[in-house]
């Protein structure tokens, strides 16, 4: 593939690079892949159903596009791999996309990766079922990226101001909760073994927090539950902390 990015009209290089790209989508839970080359600002893509085999190419990159400031962005923040909530208009899918670097003796020669329909993620890893309970994932800066109530989750964060962002810190009551739930994420980006718990008021209730630190993306699992609705609702057989299994999906 590095090979590919740096000879991208070279036939036998395109056909190499595409053929191992295919050999790795088939190891990806998503099925689907995409690859970015810096140089020509080429964007190929093909995903589960191989829709797009023999014509993985789908469009090219430009800086002056909204639509793929998503990539620009994840050059400048320069992180090995970085996660994305991104609905792609051209290919009409919306997935956690993974963003990672392509290097070429330390320079950037493009990004690759693959995504997770939100959609699933949010039905397999999100949906406890449990009344009182709200399971959510968010970056380190605390936007919300996965949510069982999708109009919260926020879109393209990569390339938004911190004002622009969901965030969980919207979701509660008081200056004083947003200082609590922000001294967690910051507790635990230096202790990131840990488990850390509390308790803040959301739309008027009260609700116990549970956060776990997923290090190697720079997400924070975090639970909210109700005590009085999930008591009341039958949930008491459920077994708290609930952030343990999901941190454990990843």
């Amino acid at each position: 593939m590095i090979e590919w990015a740096l000879n991208e009209n070279d036939p036998e290089s395109r056909r190499r690079g595409l053929a191992q790209l295919e050999i790795s989508r088939e190891m990806f839970a998503d099925k689907s892949y995409f690859f970015a080359i810096d140089k020509s600002g080429n964007y190929y893509f093909n995903d589960a159903n191989n829709a797009y085999a023999g014509r993985q190419f789908r469009y090219t990159l430009s800086p002056q596009s909204k639509d793929d400031a998503w990539y620009y962005q994840t050059k400048r923040k320069g992180e090995e791999c970085q996660l994305n909530v991104n609905n792609d208009t051209e290919l009409k899918v919306t997935k956690i996309w993974i963003n990672c670097l392509v290097k070429h003796k330390g320079n950037i020669i493009g990004v690759v990766g693959s995504g997770i329909e939100l959609t699933q993620f949010v039905r397999s890893v999100l949906n406890t079922h449990k009344d009182g309970v709200i399971n959510m994932f968010v970056d380190g800066d605390g936007a919300i990226q996965a949510h069982p109530d999708m109009a919260k989750i926020d879109f393209h964060t990569l390339t938004k101001t911190a004002e622009e962002k969901s965030t969980v810190f919207h979701l509660v009551d008081s200056d004083d909760d947003r200082r609590a739930l922000e001294g967690m994420l910051a507790h635990l980006k230096l202790f990131p073994n840990e488990t850390i718990t509390g308790h803040v008021m959301t739309n008027g209730q009260y609700a116990l927090v549970g956060i776990a630190y997923l290090k190697d993306i720079n997400w924070f699992n975090i639970t909210f539950l109700y005590p009085g609705i999930w008591v009341l609702g039958g949930g008491i057989s459920c077994r708290w902390p609930l952030w343990h299994w999901s941190a454990s999906f990843w």
